[in-house]
């Protein structure tokens, strides 16, 4: 890729107030009694896109984040977290915004939920965005389709479009469908996506297929260059026009999954623009996945490249 271009990934996306609840055991009495109390409490920025763009920053990447952020003493702390990694200078700041907190509440298992607080117009909108920026970029990331607010219209097919017109490398992940916009919403975007990492769960409900491979050759059908399938303990299933694989996940005790996936997807991002094959792209991702669901918080885990090589020199798969 370009070594001139002046960021290596713009991440476009969510940002929260993640408040991390630890070790609490929310499917018995004792936590809707008066008092529940956590083993620790942490306060800490999170959201998708910050999630990635962190990571990435951590993995030694010139990121930046694409998003809005109020001018609340919630955005100014989200804000003083985030720009010790990334580039901050594409953010929106703006009065009538309120980015919402959530409570992740962690049971033992390293499992979650998440609470979430009331919001206001924290969605990115067309209007937002100087498209010129993706001329200065190697890589645009929507993390992620279904979440992306307003953007989920033709925002982000606008987004994508510009991107590759741009020459940058284009890549999406995908989240619940809660706002019920259908497994449909997005089958003319696929053709402008090189490199699409969906969930297992996720690909399931767009594709209505059951298979890895049924899943993937959807998404190639539908105009999607290279298709990694995210499957949590099972490690992560890519296919393409040329190359078929699956690479299994590594066995760690996780303390927390919050952010894994985003995790994982700046992994494979950093791999990309190492210009690693494709399969080691995937077992770094899954190294940064598992990384980082041994540390609380979205993306509190990874702390820098090296960190996952020696990772990876340890564990085998």
């Amino acid at each position: 890729m370009d070594k001139q271009k002046e960021f290596d990934v713009i991440c476009i996306g969510q940002v929260t107030q993640d408040i991390v609840m630890t070790n609490l055991e929310l499917n018995t009495e004792k936590f809707f009694q008066n008092a529940t109390c956590a083993e620790e409490l942490i306060f800490t920025s999170g959201g998708d896109a910050v999630n990635e763009s962190v990571t990435l920053a951590k993995l030694g990447d010139r990121a930046s984040l694409l998003a809005r952020l109020d001018c609340s003493p919630v955005g100014n702390m989200i804000l003083e977290d985030i720009e010790q990694h990334i580039n901050t200078s594409l953010l929106v700041r703006r009065e009538d915004c309120r980015v919402p907190s959530v409570v992740v509440a962690i049971q033992p298992d390293g499992e979650h939920y998440f609470l979430v607080g009331p919001s206001q117009n924290y969605g990115l909108e067309p209007e937002d965005i100087d498209f010129s920026v993706f001329e200065r970029t190697k890589v645009v990331s929507a993390a992620s389709l279904y979440s992306l607010g307003e953007m989920d219209g033709e925002g982000i097919r606008l987004v994508f479009r510009k991107a590759k017109a741009c020459g940058a490398v284009t890549v999406a992940d995908l989240n619940t469908d809660i706002k019920s916009l259908g497994p449909d919403a997005f089958h003319d975007l696929y053709k402008d996506i090189d490199y699409l990492l969906p969930s297992y769960e996720e690909a399931e409900y767009v594709t209505g297929q059951s298979e890895l491979p049924a899943m993937a050759q959807f998404f190639l059908e539908k105009g999607a260059r290279h298709v990694v399938i995210k499957c949590g303990s099972k490690g992560a299933y890519y296919q393409d026009a040329d190359e078929t694989f699956q690479i299994g996940a590594f066995p760690v005790k996780a303390l927390d999954t919050t952010g894994c996936g985003d995790n994982f997807v700046a992994g494979f991002i950093h791999g990309l623009l190492k210009g690693w094959s494709h399969k080691k792209c995937v077992t770094f991702a899954c190294a940064t996945g598992a990384v980082n669901a041994m540390s609380y918080g979205g993306h509190l885990g990874v702390t820098g490249e090296e960190q996952i090589l020696e990772f990876l020199k340890k564990n085998e798969i």
